[in-house]
């Protein structure tokens, strides 16, 4: 447990451009609207309609805003956490689990009003 620690407190510097980030949101946007419609998984093929078409479409849109959201936004408010001399693979692991965690709960709770 003590060598778990000591790697999760290594430095780890971030390279969080948002320049350079963008196009791997893009890209990411892109893939989940294709394997959604590719693979209609969580019973979409049972309801494929335009609505559902249409509401796949905006999922990408708000994956996009989640993302650039945690990218663009989160390095403003909490400049510290993101300090090169602070950072450490713990921060940076808790991070992609929190930007995972808004990609998946927030599209649901939009596409569920």
């Amino acid at each position: 447990m003590t060598q778990l620690a000591y790697n999760l407190r290594q430095p780890f510097p971030p390279s969080i451009r948002f320049s350079q980030s963008f196009p791997f949101i893009i890209g990411f946007a892109v893939y989940v609207v294709l394997f959604m419609f590719l693979f209609k998984p969580f019973g979409i093929e049972d309801h494929f309609t335009e609505k559902v078409k249409f509401e796949i479409f905006h999922y990408g849109f708000i994956v996009i805003a989640v993302m650039s959201t945690n990218y663009y936004f989160l390095p403003l408010l909490f400049p510290t956490w993101f300090d090169e001399k602070n950072c450490s693979f713990g921060r940076v692991f808790s991070w992609v689990g929190c930007i995972c965690f808004c990609c998946f709960f927030c599209p649901i709770s939009c596409l569920n009003t």
